[in-house]
């Protein structure tokens, strides 16, 4: 009538097996490649941003600079051409990028 303990045991195993597996690849679902990004003002006073890929995975990204988006994707390992401000009074608060795994994106990938 009873089980035994290592029956129960057995029990709690199997019953959360499945949440662990639910948490471990939910993680991973939401989490974000790792790249770099540099943001200078260059001689002529002008804000420029790079993108770096620290990532083996090619990446769909942005870079918006004052609300006007450039849309790219980045391979491997790789650094983005310059992207520069149009007007010297933009600051490096008004550029913003965004990066993520291109297989998740299939827009970005004719670009």
């Amino acid at each position: 009538m009873f089980l035994n303990h290592t029956a129960t045991n057995k029990m709690k195993l199997l019953h959360n097996l499945p949440i662990f597996f639910l948490v471990l690849f939910s993680a991973q679902l939401f989490s974000m490649p790792k790249i770099t990004v540099n943001k200078k003002v260059n001689q002529q006073g002008y804000v420029e941003v790079t993108v770096k890929n620290n990532t083996q995975e090619p990446l769909a990204c942005y870079v918006a600079i004052n609300g006007q988006k450039v849309r790219f994707k980045l391979i491997p390992l790789a650094l983005s051409k310059r992207y520069k401000a149009t007007s010297k009074a933009q600051e490096h608060t008004d550029i913003s990028t965004w990066c993520d795994y291109l297989e998740f994106h299939p827009r970005y990938k004719n670009l």
